[in-house]
């Protein structure tokens, strides 16, 4: 019974390890939702904490076993698949020029980049704040209503624009549970559809609400400027973009440094790959050694 216990005391600090990995991705979506650019750093959160963990999980090893191998390996994994890139990201995203990077790939991510921001943001909101702004000048008996007198599947007949009051349950992931909002789906009089507002905050009557979605209509539409300024200056890099090229920096010419900096890390970089492969080597030699000389 001591040696389950004692077992299971030891296997504690990875099963904390593993519950805080499962709370931080059931929290994930939430994040995801109340902040839409935070979709495109989950990938960079979920890689980084698989790598944490295997590090995490090497070092574990070496104080069980006592066995230096598996303290190498952690360093080299927590180094060479965390920090390093970080670097690299860093470099390229406060000075392009620190690292040249072949055209092909340079341009492959760019176009990587504006799908992602035409998914998170879309095509334009300036449509849509015209829609909004042109029901709050010439609709003034229906943005005066208010939340009370708003039922479900309502629909409103206006000069220009057909709009249906409905109810969506949003799922915010985690602990959060689903809870319906009151949406308004507004429409062209031949039926297209142009937008949904979603009444997530309290309003005292539907200009309110409106007013509210044209200011985060236009924050939206700040925000996509600046993802489309960075991508245009190259500056759009992230983590999970980085990591494939930096794995193999030593053998390949996909990121050649420019800079004093960016050669000082690659320098710095190179001397730990070198001296971890050495250090690897004398290690198992002198296991060998040892093993064999113990079986003598």
């Amino acid at each position: 019974m001591n040696s389950i216990h004692n077992r299971l005391k030891a296997i504690e600090p990875i099963l904390s390890l593993i519950m805080a990995m499962i709370g931080l991705a059931t929290t994930l979506p939430y994040i995801i939702y109340t902040k839409q650019e935070g979709e495109e750093y989950i990938f960079d959160i979920m890689i980084i904490i698989v790598f944490v963990a295997l590090a995490g999980a090497f070092i574990y090893l070496y104080l069980i076993k006592k066995n230096i191998l598996y303290l190498l390996i952690s360093i080299f994994v927590f180094f060479h698949f965390v920090v390093f890139p970080f670097c690299y990201t860093f470099l390229l995203n406060s000075n392009p020029n620190n690292l040249k990077i072949e055209q092909d790939i340079l341009q492959s991510e760019k176009s990587n980049q504006y799908l992602l921001v035409r998914k998170i943001y879309g095509k334009s909101n300036i449509v849509k704040q015209r829609v909004l702004n042109d029901l709050i000048k010439n609709e003034k008996d229906f943005i005066n209503l208010t939340q009370e007198k708003i039922s479900e599947n309502q629909m409103f007949i206006l000069s220009n624009y057909i709009v249906i009051s409905t109810f969506r349950t949003i799922d915010r992931g985690g602990k959060h549970p689903p809870e319906p909002i009151n949406c308004f789906n507004i429409y062209k009089k031949n039926g297209s559809f142009l937008l949904s507002v979603n009444a997530d905050i309290d309003y005292i009557n539907l200009k309110n609400l409106l007013i509210s979605e044209i200011a985060n209509l236009k924050d939206l539409e700040v925000r996509k400027n600046k993802a489309i300024d960075e991508i245009n200056s190259n500056k759009f890099w992230s983590y999970k973009n980085v990591l494939p090229y930096s794995m193999n920096i030593f053998i390949t010419s996909n990121l050649v440094p420019k800079s004093k900096i960016a050669n000082t890390i690659f320098f710095i970089h190179n001397i730990f790959i070198f001296s971890f492969l050495l250090t690897m080597i004398i290690s198992y030699v002198h296991t060998i050694i040892t093993n064999k000389e113990n079986a003598t």
